[in-house]
């Protein structure tokens, strides 16, 4: 049963491989962001959008876009509710003791804290005998494997959603942004931090990537996973203010060591309690910093309102978006065509892939049939 839906995904890929195989459009077509002619909208261009808006279609569900005009069948996937899926929600099993978070980076932090503290991952020391400090061990490694196991029910549970859902783009953004804003298992050890990070892309993938971005900033997962517990006022980490640059927005070669500096600074302070984020104000640097030509006492969320204003993070997110859901070769003129659309649309992620998903590009035989998977 666990394998069963890789299985229904590949059926339903092979059912609309087959008919997006016999067609394209002219390859003049290739760079052209103008929608698609109605006369050229065909049962085999709807299956190449399902292919890439979601996981592929059965025969009825190509045929159903395919009677729509080409604006109707995008905006019936652009357009999901994001409230529709309640019947799909995770079952939790309960297994999550309070007592665990924060979870113990490694066995000798928990038993250290157990010396500390007289007591960690919500369980004493034993008062008496010998090897006083064991059952804080036997916690610590059933924990790993019970959290790696309620991880590994989670990713089935959402290979098995995919499936079911009659929203698939809000399944094929969720994986996107899965992959963008990458955290592990092994780091966060609390799969229910995972499963509301998944539900923040469930929520707020097709919508204003800057407020996704503070969402992200602000998740318990991922201030877990890049050390927002040691980045406190006096000794800033690095990890996420470099992360949000090189792989969150901008890129490689569009911002300084100094703006790194700066920008840690800026958001020192901010943590989680449990499944909450939490601002520490003690903890905060509130001094004036220098950030990307800027200076001001910015926080977190005044970095990344000037990092959307920065040219080049429309068009680093906009670029890749386009290679996840048309093709790799993408030319910097058309980059920087789907930068400015992105950034008049204030961020948008929904109209960008309408004019992506209409456009003549997207059926041109340079983006047909050219994602091996």
């Amino acid at each position: 049963f666990q394998f069963a839906p890789v299985v229904l995904l590949v059926v339903l890929s092979g059912l609309a491989g087959s008919a997006v195989a016999q067609w394209s459009g002219p390859s003049s077509w290739q760079s052209d962001l103008r929608p698609i002619p109605d006369s050229q909208w065909s049962y085999a261009a709807a299956a190449h959008l399902l292919e890439r808006a979601g996981f592929g279609g059965t025969p009825s569900q190509i045929s159903a876009l395919a009677a729509m005009s080409p604006e109707q069948a995008v905006q019936q996937l652009t357009g999901y509710d994001t409230d529709n899926n309640a019947s799909l929600a995770f079952d939790h099993s309960g297994i999550f003791d309070p007592g665990l978070d924060p979870f113990p980076t490694s066995r000798p932090a928990a038993t250290a804290l157990a010396r500390k503290n007289g007591e960690a991952l919500g369980i004493k020391v034993k008062a008496g005998g010998n090897r006083p400090l064991q059952p804080i061990v036997n916690r610590f490694f059933y924990w790993l494997r019970a959290s790696s196991l309620e991880t590994n029910r989670l990713a089935y549970w959402w290979a098995d959603r995919m499936v079911a859902s009659d929203q698939p783009l809000q399944e094929k953004l969720a994986l996107f942004w899965h992959g963008h804003f990458a955290v592990n298992e092994g780091k966060v050890r609390d799969y229910r931090k995972l499963l509301q990070q998944l539900e923040l892309f469930h929520a707020a993938g097709n919508g204003s990537f800057r407020d996704l971005m503070v969402a992200v900033a602000q998740d318990p997962a991922m201030l877990a996973f890049l050390d927002a517990g040691v980045n406190v006022k006096g000794a800033p980490n690095e990890n996420f203010a470099r992360e949000i640059m090189e792989l969150f927005t901008m890129g490689v070669g569009n911002y300084t060591e100094q703006d790194i500096r700066e920008a840690a600074r800026a958001f020192t302070g901010w943590n989680f309690n449990g499944l909450d984020f939490v601002v520490n104000d003690a903890q905060h640097d509130a001094a004036e910093k220098q950030f990307l030509g800027r200076r001001g006492n910015f926080d977190g969320v005044d970095v990344i309102d000037i990092i959307m204003e920065q040219p080049v993070t429309a068009d680093y997110i906009a670029g890749k978006l386009y290679r996840f859901f048309v093709r790799q070769d993408l030319s910097p003129d058309l980059q920087a065509e789907l930068g400015n659309i992105l950034r008049d649309a204030d961020y948008n992620i929904a109209t960008l892939l309408e004019t992506v998903f209409l456009s003549r590009d997207f059926y041109s035989p340079a983006s047909v049939g050219t994602h091996i998977k």
